[in-house]
């Protein structure tokens, strides 16, 4: 997986790549960083780090890969942000070792700036578990999904953190770790360098059904100035519900109380998209693709944005305050419309 990051040119011209090193055997693979700059078309490899465990049995998860067919997509994650406002990217990556690290990067290092440890994301002081269930003892790992962006326009980024179970468990009382947590620079707080704190905390639980397999995006869905945030995932209930339904969450910054607040779960049903139930564990356990795109070089617009949710597009009514599906509005729709569009310029 990976992301593009400005290093200080004010454009995204490099990318952090974080995957699993394939030249290793299975049992010895680990976690790996690289970064990338692009120039004239040009890709530069700028050099590669491992990404560095704060615990063995994490480490082991993450070579396996799973705790049965576990989503690699899942497990390692990357994003990027001005999170101290010095006009570079900071590289935030989580590698299966129970911890989020932020990096900065130097053109030539990459040295670790600040750490978010797994008791503060997680209601049992781990990202990962070991649970019995029906099959026997297990290891499940965390679903952990990120992203960053400008929630309250303090011209510093934010870093959104979905923490969620994968969508094969079957074990309820771990959906307590289910939560999206928003982290911020805080230079109010008497350190010279500012601590980066929690400044939110969402469950992804209405009580009743949990969002499992949840990913999130920040974007400005409203086209207010403001940048949101969505997030989404599988609906789960109980211990054993894997319906092929979705429940997504909008959230955004009030200034009023200055706090992230939540409006009530929807409810998106997926019946011809959701992957077969008898199908791979590893789609299964995949949280859905979730994005705030621009897509006016489809429609025909200069600038239209909508909110993407497991192939098909949204747009979200600040009156209903809900996510609406746009008419024909699938990427497979659109792209058809783009090409017939470019046809008939061809023709003209």
């Amino acid at each position: 997986t990976s992301v593009e990051f400005n290093n200080g040119s004010g454009k995204k011209d490099h990318v952090a790549r974080v995957k699993i090193k394939s030249d290793k055997k299975r049992s010895e693979q680990d976690v790996v960083i690289e970064i990338y700059s692009y120039e004239g078309g040009n890709e530069t490899k700028k050099g590669g780090w491992y990404v560095s465990y704060g615990d063995s049995t994490a480490k082991s998860l993450a070579r396996a890969g799973s705790w049965r067919t576990h989503e690699f997509d899942s497990l390692i994650e990357v994003t990027a942000g001005d999170y101290d406002g010095d006009g570079k990217d900071e590289i935030a990556v989580y590698g299966a070792n129970n911890e989020i690290k932020i990096y900065k990067y130097t053109g030539s290092t990459l040295k670790t700036w600040k750490t978010i440890s797994a008791s503060a994301l997680s209601a049992n002081s781990g990202l990962y578990k070991s649970a019995d269930d029906d099959l026997g003892n297990v290891e499940m790992a965390a679903v952990v999904t990120m992203a960053s962006g400008d929630l309250n326009k303090d011209y510093t980024d934010e870093l959104a953190i979905a923490v969620s179970m994968p969508r094969e468990t079957n074990i309820d009382k771990f959906r307590s770790n289910n939560n999206l947590f928003i982290y911020s620079l805080d230079r109010n707080d008497g350190q010279s360098a500012g601590n980066f704190k929690r400044v939110g905390k969402i469950s992804l639980s209405d009580g009743t059904n949990s969002m499992d397999s949840a990913n999130v995006a920040i974007g400005d869905m409203t086209g207010n100035g403001h940048k949101e945030l969505v997030v989404a995932g599988w609906k789960a209930s109980g211990n054993t519900d894997r319906s092929s339904t979705i429940m997504a969450l909008h959230v955004e910054y009030k200034r009023s109380n200055k706090s992230y607040t939540a409006n009530s779960f929807q409810t998106i049903e997926l019946e011809d998209t959701a992957p077969d139930k008898k199908g791979s564990t590893a789609l299964y356990n995949a949280p859905p693709g979730v994005a705030v795109v621009n897509m006016g070089g489809l429609t025909g617009a200069t600038n239209r944005i909508y909110v993407f949710i497991n192939n098909f597009l949204y747009n979200y009514d600040t009156g209903t305050k809900r996510y609406d599906q746009v008419s024909g509005g699938d990427i497979e729709f659109l792209t058809k419309q783009k090409n017939n569009a470019d046809e008939n310029v061809d023709k003209d």
